[in-house]
């Protein structure tokens, strides 16, 4: 995976990405996923092909949760090894998935 390393508490994924279909002014419109960066202490900057870019906070999810594999990712280290692999962003083989509108819109529902 290729990996810029920003500062000590920073990362860009930047891979082949995600393609989804997003409502675009009641449009449909395929975009992808060009850039994920890693924003103390659990949020992702994520950048699409058309321009866009979302800030998604990851923590009202992982407080709310209790599901214990959703609960490991408290720990920062793993929150941060996030992957954008075969077209899904994705966290230890599937462990945390939203829906690409979501990301798209910044809002985890």
């Amino acid at each position: 995976m290729p990996v810029t390393e920003l500062n000590p508490q920073s990362e860009i994924v930047n891979r082949k990405s995600e393609e989804v279909v997003v409502s675009v002014r009641g449009l449909p419109k395929v975009v992808r996923i060009e850039l994920a960066e890693y924003v103390p202490p659990y949020k992702l900057r994520l950048r699409f092909d058309d321009g866009h870019e979302s800030l998604v906070d990851f923590a009202p999810f992982l407080s709310q949760s209790w599901n214990p594999a959703v609960q490991a990712y408290h720990d920062r280290k793993r929150f941060r090894k996030f992957t954008l692999e075969d077209g899904v962003l994705h966290w230890n083989d599937f462990d945390l998935v939203f829906p690409m509108a979501d990301l798209y819109e910044g809002r985890i529902l």
